[in-house]
């Protein structure tokens, strides 16, 4: 039986604009305006999220009056949904306070569990609703870490789609506490891999000491016996 070759999908001509990537410093104090944006609950407490804003504040060095806050939280009812109308509220009230400051760069700050479909819509209703020009609305994002792919994949699609001039992407997970960025970070994704691989080898070898005492205890069947058995079922033999 032949398998069909697997291609690239590479199109004949690039007719829309490719990302240029640089790095630069992260802004602080002057005409900046922040919004944070996230959810609090069982797990991510409003007392957790009062101190991450704090934190935000001495890092962009700013004060109460260039800072405001969307924060979403499961409803009482339902503790698995979030209010979706009040978040609505809140996006527009923000709005209205961002297009009441007359910035030159709009810093949005991700905290909390964020969840890609509701926090992305804020972050979309914010770029787009902010009344200036797509040249002169400067974008700077920040997550704390979770879901970072999908926040970078969103900055990636605003540039593309023109919806601003530029936009600056921090993970703040990819720098120590003292500021530095954490070179041991290009290895996490393959040192988990190495490590879940090791959880599932030990994970098997458990249970197969567990099944082979039970079997040798209610059948006197041996753990050779039994690994045999798993040959013969596997390699059909």
């Amino acid at each position: 039986m032949s398998v069909a070759p697997v291609h690239a999908d590479v199109p004949e001509q690039l007719r829309a604009p490719v990302l240029s990537l640089s790095s630069g410093n992260m802004e602080s104090g002057g005409n900046i305006a922040i919004i944070f944006i996230g959810i609090t609950g069982t797990e991510y407490t409003h007392t957790s999220w009062q101190a991450d804003v704090h934190l935000g504040k001495k890092l962009f060095n700013v004060g109460d009056e260039k800072c405001y806050e969307i924060r979403a939280s499961p409803q009482e009812l339902s503790l698995n949904k979030i209010n979706s109308d009040l978040l609505k509220l809140h996006t527009n009230a923000g709005l209205t306070w961002l297009n009441g400051t007359n910035t030159d760069l709009l810093c949005m700050v991700i905290l909390g569990k964020a969840r890609s479909e509701i926090v992305g819509d804020v972050i979309d209703s914010l770029i787009q609703g902010w009344d200036k020009e797509v040249a002169e609305k400067n974008v700077c994002v920040v997550t704390t870490g979770d879901g970072k792919s999908w926040v970078l994949n969103l900055c990636k699609w605003a540039i593309a789609l023109k919806m601003c001039n530029r936009i600056k992407y921090c993970n703040t997970l990819d720098y120590t506490l003292a500021g530095f960025l954490d070179v041991r970070q290009k290895y996490q994704s393959n040192m988990k891999i190495s490590i879940n691989i090791d959880k599932i080898w030990i994970m098997l070898g458990i249970v197969f000491v567990i099944v082979a005492i039970w079997a040798f205890n209610y059948f006197e069947v041996t753990p050779v016996m039994i690994l045999l058995s798993y040959l013969k079922t596997l390699f059909g033999y």
